[in-house]
């Protein structure tokens, strides 16, 4: 269904109108822009879905019920990436929003609720070590990758013209850290974490599930109600579009 299907013929025209004031755009541009509804659809059905199968994998894994294994492993690993980095990241905004909103005496529960969302990521990323950060992050691309090679070196090509040689490239950025890595630390970092576990990545993540089982259904509990909130806010737009058509069809 386009977006447009959301808005009144009124509020969908006005939001055309003043696109192409504002953006520069021809009608069918403008159009066009207006009924790419697929982020705005997507985007808050994706966040609910990967937490909630997060929750879901960790809570088999803490319970014995991961069969088989390997399977719950790998995704356990790319899923609990998406929420040390992007979910943390995007939901931080919110959190900063409410934190200002609250500053100045006032905000709402659905800014409330993006704010626990972030303050749940928060949580579990602060649950972990920074050699566990490296390690989730490298497991996560051998998991998300056919041909694992972020932590290998790589050589940069160089510049002849400027007489700048060609150089090794020996460092790799590590996301949830927002900072470089030696290669060859992270492989070191990597083998001890595994030897520690008799070389069984499975014993590995059971342990980190069991360690952030905790922070990652705190987390579900906030999508959950992010959720909920994000429902009321359609219903209660839904229900002042009446009086919005109105006032635009009376203004002037």
């Amino acid at each position: 269904m386009p977006i447009r299907d959301n808005f009144t013929p009124a509020e969908a025209e006005f939001i055309i109108t003043a696109t192409m004031k504002n953006k520069g755009l021809k009608r069918a541009d403008a159009e066009r822009l207006l009924d790419r509804d697929r982020p705005a659809k997507r985007n808050p059905l994706l966040d609910s879905q990967w937490v909630h199968n997060l929750f879901a994998i960790c809570d088999a894994l803490r319970e014995g019920r991961a069969e088989p294994m390997g399977l719950f492993v790998s995704v356990f690993w790319v899923r609990l990436y998406g929420a040390l980095v992007d979910l943390r990241n995007r939901y931080r905004r919110s959190a900063e929003a409410h934190k200002y909103a609250l500053e100045r005496g006032g905000s709402n529960a659905f800014n409330a609720a993006s704010a626990e969302v972030f303050e749940a990521c928060d949580a579990i990323y602060q649950a972990l070590s920074d050699d566990e950060l490296i390690y989730a992050t490298f497991i996560r691309h051998t998991a998300a990758h056919v041909y694992q090679d972020s932590f290998e070196y790589e050589v940069e090509r160089g510049n002849p013209a400027q007489n700048q040689p060609a150089a090794i490239r020996t460092k790799q950025l590590v996301a949830p850290l927002r900072r470089h890595v030696d290669v060859d630390e992270a492989h070191r970092i990597v083998d001890e974490i595994l030897t520690k576990a008799g070389g069984d990545e499975g014993r590995v993540t059971v342990n980190i599930a069991h360690r952030i089982g905790a922070q990652i259904e705190r987390l579900d509990r906030a999508m959950t109600a992010l959720d909920v909130e994000r429902a009321r806010d359609r219903d209660s737009s839904a229900a002042r579009r009446p009086s919005i058509e109105r006032s635009w069809l009376t203004d002037g």
